[in-house]
């Protein structure tokens, strides 16, 4: 099966992104970068969709993939000097002293799911969702169950995209750690998907084509964009008016997608 596409939008650096009106409000404070990053992609392909209030509202479904989390060596650093008050490791120390002693919005940032929490409320979604974790593989999977969703008549249309905070202290150990060049940069990006026969379609989504290994593989690295890395080539190809023919091997994953004008 496939679907029609009818929106795209991606953004870089957090601090570039404007945040719409509708996400301001109490719980701006409680938003991490990731959370930035995805709320701006997603506005960007909702601008270009088009879809009306009340299509958001009750006929689309949220699939969101969030890259491995972030913290910066500042934060790390408090955290080890609390949970090691005589140079050890105490799991007393962590639970109380440590915990309660962070922001309590570090609480939040910790979450894979709140980029997803954010963009449902920033834009009225009350509909079907599903999120995962952490890369291109993974990203794969959420816009396999999305096409899945449209066929099968649950949601009318799919907002689906992937958000990644690279560019921080412990993305790039981790990166190191797996045998990668520590390079991330940060990225977010979304499609809307639609009935291939709505008008507002300008490219044809296939269903991505998916194996799983039979057992499980030690992790790979994320490279440069991590999970949104399938994305941002999309925007590439449609940058270039050609179709997409897109392959990752990610962790437990082999998988292709394409994309056709």
């Amino acid at each position: 099966m496939s679907a029609g596409l009818l929106g795209f939008g991606a953004v870089g650096r957090a601090e570039a992104v404007a945040i719409p009106a509708t996400g301001a409000g109490p719980f701006a404070k409680f938003m991490a970068k990731q959370d930035v990053l995805a709320v701006g992609a997603a506005a960007k392909a909702l601008a270009q969709a088009g879809l009306t209030a009340d299509e958001l509202a009750t006929e689309t479904g949220l699939y969101v993939t969030t890259c491995r989390l972030g913290f910066e060596d500042d934060e790390l650093a408090k955290l080890l000097e609390r949970s090691a008050p005589d140079g050890r490791f105490d799991v007393g120390a962590f639970s109380t002293k440590a915990f309660f002693g962070m922001r309590p919005t570090q609480t939040f940032k910790c979450l894979s799911y709140m980029p997803l929490f954010h963009v449902a409320r920033s834009f009225g979604l009350h509909g079907r969702y599903f999120t995962n974790y952490p890369d291109a593989g993974q990203f794969l999977v959420a816009l396999r169950q999305a096409l899945l969703d449209l066929d099968a008549g649950c949601v009318r249309f799919a907002l689906v995209g992937a958000v990644a905070d690279r560019e921080n202290a412990l993305a790039r150990a981790m990166e190191a750690r797996l045998g990668g060049a520590g390079d991330g940069e940060d990225a977010g990006a979304f499609v809307v998907l639609g009935p291939a026969a709505d008008g507002r379609a300008f490219a044809r989504c296939a269903m991505p084509r998916l194996a799983w290994r039979g057992s499980p593989d030690a992790p790979v690295p994320d490279g440069v964009h991590g999970c949104v890395a399938p994305l941002l080539a999309l925007g590439s190809a449609l940058a270039g008016g050609g179709p997409l023919r897109y392959a990752v091997a990610a962790a437990g994953i082999d998988a292709e997608w394409e994309v056709a004008r």
